[in-house]
């Protein structure tokens, strides 16, 4: 064998070696990440009490996201919940909440998020009591200390489900979970302030909406600094 073919035979092995070396430390890291990866608890929750054939309802999957965590957005591929039809059940897309503001361009979801699936019980729907698994799958961050991103989790989620005659009567269920979330209004600046008051005609709110703010405006150097 001459020099050329030596040394590109020693370079093919460094560089398998190379590539070895960086899959295990992977593998390894990896698998440490996983170790301390918080729990997510999942499960499946109706907003009825059952569902008559020809009838609709809403299935929900709640993910309880621990505090100082969030699972990442729904955009990058990794949120989602996976339901085939059965038992005569049609399953329509999935509906996801808005989630919240993250960085620039991305958003996130936090503590008890809610994904919608509407259903709606065909001619051929078995009745009676039926049970199954469904799969769902997201990725977990931690906020705190170093930003940690956690590997792809993918779960499975059992479901249970009356399906009744059709006409049955039903009732509400899971109200609370189901119920819309609360907005919290946003802060207004002093500007929305005054051009709220003067929509609702009311001069005397709008003098004592600016005199508020321009007195706000001059806290700092007027008012005195306690020790």
């Amino acid at each position: 064998m001459n020099r050329n073919n030596l040394g590109v035979t020693h370079l093919h092995r460094n560089l398998i070696a190379a590539i070895g070396l960086a899959m295990s430390l992977f593998s390894v890291a990896a698998f440490a990440q996983q170790d301390g990866e918080p729990s997510v608890p999942l499960r499946a929750v109706w907003n009825q009490t059952a569902i008559p054939i020809g009838g609709q309802a809403e299935l929900g999957i709640v993910f309880d996201v621990p505090p100082k965590h969030h699972i990442t957005d729904i955009e990058f591929g990794l949120f989602y919940v996976q339901i085939r039809d059965t038992f005569g059940l049609h399953f329509d897309s999935a509906i996801f909440p808005a989630g919240e503001p993250y960085r620039e361009g991305e958003r996130c979801y936090r503590g008890r998020v809610l994904v919608r699936v509407p259903v709606t019980a065909t001619d051929s729907a078995a009745i009676g009591e039926r049970a199954w698994k469904i799969e769902a799958g997201y990725q977990i961050c931690q906020e705190f200390g170093q930003e940690v991103c956690y590997l792809p989790a993918q779960r499975e989620v059992n479901v249970a489900a009356t399906i009744a005659a059709r006409g049955t009567a039903v009732s509400p269920a899971n109200q609370e979970t189901f119920a819309p979330p609360v907005e919290v209004a946003e802060a207004k600046t002093l500007e929305e302030r005054l051009i709220a008051a003067l929509e609702e005609g009311s001069w005397l709110a709008f003098l004592l909406v600016f005199i508020g703010g321009f007195l706000t405006s001059f806290t700092p150097c007027v008012y005195p600094v306690i020790p």
